[in-house]
């Protein structure tokens, strides 16, 4: 049991001060915005309601504009561009994969503006608000308007969300083979207790990366206090409806069983 509780300390121990490396640590807010139709000679940003945020300020305002990354030509376009929301910086030409991305402290409240060099026409959407830590659109170029589709992948986070309950619960359920219960009450109890109490877990957990991202620190510790409420929750159910074993027996079963699961919990987050 000692050697559980070490190995658990040292994960958390590796995964809580690991951040703490550097000053400028943890998962940053992205948007990316994916396009279909022509994109020839298409450049891009984002106009943001605040004048500035973080390393962003109101880029009409700044006298070194040198680091753009684009033709002086293009980024002056950008720069006359008169409109009640401000241009920070990144003007980028779409790239390869018809694709743009923010992904250091990009604006929440934004307007998507388009330049097309070939036409010397700009385009620009209504005003938008990043809906999740990192927010994915879809823009059709061919539609009349801007508009920016909510393309996240909602689909794949459910699957893994119930891949990651289906493989807890498969350990809980070994787990309890190993401590040698016998009855169908038991393994009923067992189940029934674990697909609650997984479902429940997993869901917070999702909604607070979906929310605040994949931040080692905060999700770890999280993490870390939820699955101790499910391990008190546990144990507390098992001592009271299973009674073939012994209570310090449910306990030790409840305790290994959510150390594992806690340990494999976080290699799927982490690590898969």
């Amino acid at each position: 049991m000692k050697k559980i509780w070490i190995v658990i300390v040292l994960i958390l121990s590796v995964l809580l001060l690991t951040p703490l490396v550097g000053a400028d640590f943890g998962p940053k807010a992205k948007i990316y915005i994916h396009f279909t139709g022509d994109t020839s000679n298409l450049y891009v940003t984002l106009l943001a309601k605040k004048e500035g945020n973080g390393p962003w300020q109101n880029l009409k305002e700044q006298e070194n504009i040198d680091d753009q990354g684009i033709d002086s030509e293009i980024l002056a376009k950008f720069m006359s561009y008169e409109d009640d929301y401000y241009l920070w910086t990144l003007v980028y030409q779409i790239n390869a994969n018809n694709d743009y991305c923010w992904a250091y402290y990009p604006p929440d409240d934004f307007k998507l503006l388009i330049y097309n060099a070939s036409t010397d026409t700009f385009r620009i959407s209504s005003n938008y608000a990043r809906y999740a830590f990192t927010s994915y659109y879809t823009v059709d170029l061919t539609a009349n308007s801007l508009v920016l589709e909510n393309s996240y992948n909602y689909q794949r986070e459910i699957l893994e969300l119930v891949a990651r309950i289906v493989i807890t619960l498969v350990i809980e359920m070994l787990v309890a083979l190993l401590f040698r219960y016998r009855t169908k009450k038991a393994y009923f109890t067992i189940f029934g207790a674990n697909l609650i109490t997984q479902i429940v877990l997993n869901v917070i957990l999702n909604l607070q990366i979906y929310y605040n991202g994949l931040f080692i620190l905060s999700t770890g510790f999280i993490y870390l206090v939820a699955e101790i409420i499910v391990f008190i929750l546990e144990a507390l159910i098992y001592m009271l409806v299973i009674r073939e074993r012994s209570k310090v027996t449910n306990i030790t079963y409840a305790l290994v069983a959510n150390a594992l699961s806690f340990i494999l919990g976080i290699v799927l987050l982490f690590v898969w």
